[in-house]
């Protein structure tokens, strides 16, 4: 999963920023340059990276993980798109007769990294112990509705930070104790604040003090 996301999904932005694995810079495979496609007659050319490079994330409809209200998956649900946002100051811009050739993204990979990336972090910041068996075969397997347990706002305030993650506890009817957990990607840009709901298994006792 995180190999097809570093090489398709995020591959022309660690291109960009001179990010390249020991494989690619032994056989030079990159060229600095990106494939766009001539409305006009079809064809696919070549352009450098600078003409337009893009930064990439995952954009859904604003909810909160179905678990939080036993709200009924339905079609918003199900909506996913790979939104475009500028990485850098443009000096020479794609004239408007051509186009990016579509990037290769997998929405259930992106999904599975931000619920790594939560369920990582919490055992790393809040508690050792915890262990959500859900969260963990949807990260190992891809199985399972992801709008239970993953959500989003459609944006955040801008920060001078790269990445953000933070957690807050939540009660469930008094005794079961749950944790929401923030995921904030390239918060230095206008993308999504990703929630990801983690439900412990067991009686986690949350040692440490930090909400």
């Amino acid at each position: 999963m995180e190999q097809r996301l570093l090489r398709d999904t995020f591959g022309q932005v660690r291109e960009y920023l001179n990010f390249p694995s020991r494989k690619a810079r032994q056989s030079r495979r990159w060229s600095g340059t990106r494939l766009v496609t001539d409305k006009r007659t079809g064809d696919c050319l070549e352009r450098p990276l600078a003409d337009g490079i893009i930064g990439l994330y995952l954009a859904f409809p604003d909810y909160l993980p179905r678990a939080l209200s036993a709200e009924p998956p339905d079609e918003k649900h199900k909506t996913r798109s790979l939104a475009f946002i500028r990485l850098n100051d443009i000096e020479r811009p794609i004239p408007q007769h051509l186009e990016d050739c579509w990037i290769s993204f997998n929405a259930n990979d992106i999904e599975r990294c931000i619920a790594k990336i939560a369920l990582g972090e919490a055992i790393r910041q809040v508690d050792q112990d915890i262990r959500d068996p859900i969260l963990s075969k949807f990260i190992l397997d891809g199985e399972g509705d992801s709008s239970e347990f993953l959500g989003a706002s459609p944006t955040h305030e801008i920060s001078n930070n790269m990445h953000r993650i933070f957690h807050h506890k939540l009660v469930k009817e008094g005794s079961d104790v749950w944790l929401m957990t923030t995921v904030e990607l390239f918060s230095f840009l206008p993308s999504p604040s990703y929630k990801v709901l983690i439900r412990p298994s067991g009686s986690t006792a949350f040692a440490s003090k930090r909400d």
